[in-house]
């Protein structure tokens, strides 16, 4: 068993489930990797009458939730994961969905990928990730998309949020002179804010910007679930990775987790980018290996909005 694919989920988001877990099956290395669905509600039995008819390893884990508790739901798995000798671990939300292809892909590159010191996580190309939407835009919308798309990124309004102060980056936006968007430029100012929060990029502060790139989505969706992963991309110039789904070595995420220095708050998105700047490493992604991550929960009844876009792709 090379990875474990750790699931938080809870019962706002049960219409997600079936579509991830249809993608999932299509995997053709079932016998790699064991899901463990992590779920916080009295919902167990919804998840296992799904993975009892399937020929899957895979585990439901109730895990209390009072407070708040993230960082011990993923240290958890990470243990199990340790405990049961799995080297790897994916962390995965509950609020997108990737291909069964793309997963086969990063398992075969985990060992080449993550074993030594130079790479931290491997990810797909998330849609609204930073900074994969980069790379979403330009490999797989065409030119006219991308055009649009970039305009949306142009008129988007960066304002203070959570104690940090993103006003500065609306002269890469909005009130630039060039009146076009310079990613590189955008990454380069986006490092030099004076805060441990960077995870900061028009797709998270403009809502109808996120719209944009779902939409396409819809309108190319079986292109989009069957892109083939081509390669991955190891040059990214973002300082910051903000990805609701990754994989990991276990040790090097352990020592992550266990290393109170790093934190700044109840999450391990601060810490991972911390441990990454401070060794030297960087993120991986799968090059047209897509997943689609449907809206930030920045966007209010975001789950209302995210179970009609299920509704125009899944049904």
């Amino acid at each position: 068993m090379k990875l474990l694919i750790c699931y938080l989920t809870s019962s706002q988001r049960h219409y997600s489930f079936k579509p991830f877990l249809h993608f999932l099956l299509q995997s053709q290395r079932k016998h790699e990797w064991t899901l463990l669905v992590m779920t916080n509600d009295d919902d167990c039995g919804f998840y296992n009458e799904l993975l009892a008819p399937l020929e899957l390893n895979s585990a439901v884990l109730q895990v209390d939730n009072t407070g708040g508790n993230y960082i011990d739901k993923v240290r958890s798995a990470a243990l199990i994961a340790q405990q049961n000798r799995i080297p790897y671990l994916m962390k995965c939300d509950n609020d997108l969905f990737f291909s069964g292809e793309t997963l086969d892909f990063m398992i075969d590159r985990l060992d080449s990928t993550l074993s030594g010191d130079k790479h931290l996580t491997l990810s797909p190309v998330l849609t609204n990730g930073i900074p994969t939407v980069e790379y979403f835009v330009r490999d797989f919308m065409d030119p006219v998309a991308q055009i649009a798309a970039k305009r949306q990124f142009m008129d988007t309004v960066f304002y203070a949020r959570d104690g940090t102060d993103y006003t500065p980056l609306n002269e890469y936006t909005h009130q630039s002179t060039s009146g076009e968007w310079n990613p590189a430029a955008f990454f380069d100012a986006v490092r030099q804010l004076p805060t441990l929060y960077k995870g900061v990029h028009p797709v998270r502060f403009n809502t109808e910007a996120n719209h944009f790139i779902n939409q396409y989505v819809v309108s190319h969706k079986h292109a989009f679930f069957e892109r083939k992963p081509s390669g991955l991309i190891v040059d990214n110039d973002s300082p910051y990775l903000c990805d609701s789904v990754f994989c990991i070595r276990i040790d090097r995420y352990l020592s992550i987790l266990d290393d109170m220095t790093l934190f700044v708050d109840g999450f391990d998105e601060v810490p991972l980018n911390t441990y990454a700047e401070k060794h030297g490493m960087n993120h991986v992604f799968v090059e047209n290996g897509y997943a689609l991550h449907m809206m930030y929960n920045w966007l209010e009844n975001h789950t209302d909005y995210e179970k009609r876009l299920c509704d125009q792709l899944f049904q």
